[in-house]
């Protein structure tokens, strides 16, 4: 069992990568992430365990309205070169983005125990999983697939969720609500 922070996307990029993920599924690519649950999302942080989630979610409501919206592009396609078969739609690396991940992070590692190396700021690769779990063999088509998608896309940031993640699926357990 896992925690994440994720920020879901604006009703537009939204629709845009379920449909990536809808040819995904009909091509039989990998895990499904809509038959998972999952939004379309990038995570900014994940834990092995998450104390007081509910503190945590009051925690980042002030710390997100009191922010700028958040906005990136989504604007590269990528694979992890793990044992799982991931790949990806990478965002936009900006200064805001890295910043606002830095100060998220001070406050997710009060809550966050054994938080993930992947997430942490200097290690961090801002993305969007569009596959999991695909064989080896299956990845240069699943990439051929999400490069049919017209990139770069504009996304902006409406709700945080923290979520109750296991490799096959997902539970929000809080949804943080911004103004945009």
């Amino acid at each position: 069992m896992a925690y994440a922070v994720e920020m879901y996307f604006d009703s537009a990029s939204d629709k845009f990568v379920r449909e990536t993920w809808q040819k995904l599924d009909d091509a039989g690519l990998g895990h499904s992430m809509l038959a998972a649950g999952f939004r379309p999302h990038v995570s900014l942080g994940v834990c092995n365990q998450l104390a007081r989630p509910g503190l945590l979610s009051k925690a980042l409501d002030s710390f997100f309205k009191a922010a700028p919206p958040i906005s990136f592009n989504l604007s590269s396609t990528g694979i992890f070169h793990s044992t799982e078969g991931v790949i990806f739609y990478g965002a936009t690396v900006t200064r805001q983005l890295l910043e606002m991940h830095a100060a998220f992070d001070s406050i997710f590692l009060t809550y966050a125990q054994k938080p993930w190396d992947y997430y942490q700021p200097d290690l961090w690769t801002p993305h969007c999983t569009l596959a999991i779990k695909l064989k080896p063999t299956d990845v240069s088509q699943a990439v051929h697939i999400a490069l049919q998608a017209r990139l770069p896309l504009p996304v902006q940031v409406p709700e945080i969720g923290i979520i109750d993640v296991t490799p096959v699926s997902s539970e929000v357990l809080e949804l943080i609500k911004l103004d945009i």
